[in-house]
């Protein structure tokens, strides 16, 4: 009896157990409220954070169009001033090959010293029936520097066009001139009489004779320094002048004709025609 007595007064009664629950809650709601005071300084500081953010990839947004605007003006620049490039290209090198309207080159005739190349040029006329008179000729000479065993080309300028479209005409008649007409000893090779062209234009006329072969065109041809081309029989002719009409000339389906043997100034409507211009600039 006196340990149960001993024991009722140690317990704690009702009112004690409801104190330490009420301290126990207001613990709890304090530390509830601090949380959620810190967790929306937290949300709140996010919100701030994103909306920095926010601005700073607005404000990079804005540069970028900025950016992408002058680039798409530059770029168009670029193309225009590209396109007034190759304009002026075009004029110069067509002012340079009307300069030679009057100019054919001769290649294939050996080289020596001391030789009288206008002499060479008159023998050439007298192999095509055509007597050459100094008055017809306003400059005759050997192309650029000796290179090689290949001769250098002559390059004759006349004071008239007809005798340059005689010269050519009639080596388109006599095929097979050569060495031995104009009296050089045998092995005899052929000589060629073409019309100049402009550095260039030489270029670019090799250019095509390649893409002629790759895509088995058969009218290529140059007529008062002009390069044309006929893929086929029928086609429309297409002056090639520059070398953006190489690329849409390269873009061009291959013909299904087949190659025939090639020619000199002949021609496109009798034979497929390709001149043999050297390199000698």
């Amino acid at each position: 009896m006196q340990v149960e007595s001993e024991l009722e007064k140690s317990s704690p009664d009702i009112s004690d157990v409801m104190k330490l629950l009420l301290e126990m809650r207001q613990e709890n709601k304090d530390q509830t409220k601090n949380l959620e005071l810190e967790l929306g300084k937290s949300i709140e500081l996010c919100h701030q954070t994103i909306s920095e953010l926010r601005k700073t990839v607005d404000s990079q947004s804005e540069a970028l169009n900025r950016y992408k605007d002058l680039y798409e003006q530059l770029l168009s620049e670029h193309k225009r001033l590209q396109i007034k490039i190759v304009e002026l290209e075009t004029r110069q090198d067509e002012a340079e090959q009307y300069s030679r309207l009057n100019t054919i080159e001769i290649n294939g005739i050996p080289e020596n010293e001391n030789e009288n190349v206008f002499s060479l040029v008159q023998q050439v006329g007298n192999s095509l029936n055509i007597q050459v008179k100094e008055e017809m000729v306003d400059v005759c000479h050997r192309l650029g520097g000796k290179s090689g065993e290949r001769p250098r080309g002559i390059v004759v300028k006349f004071t008239r066009r007809t005798v340059k479209e005689e010269f050519l005409q009639k080596r388109r008649v006599k095929r097979n001139l050569n060495t031995s007409d104009i009296g050089f000893p045998s092995p005899a090779s052929v000589i060629y009489v073409n019309e100049s062209l402009t550095p260039t234009r030489r270029r670019i006329f090799n250019e095509v004779r390649s893409i002629k072969k790759e895509k088995g065109f058969t009218f290529v041809w140059i007529r008062n320094g002009k390069i044309l081309v006929r893929p086929s029989e029928g086609d429309k002719v297409s002056a090639v002048s520059n070398w953006n009409d190489v690329e849409k000339l390269r873009k061009l389906p291959a013909t299904t004709g087949s190659p025939q043997a090639p020619g000199n100034n002949s021609s496109p409507t009798t034979v497929q025609t390709v001149h043999h211009v050297h390199l000698n600039e």
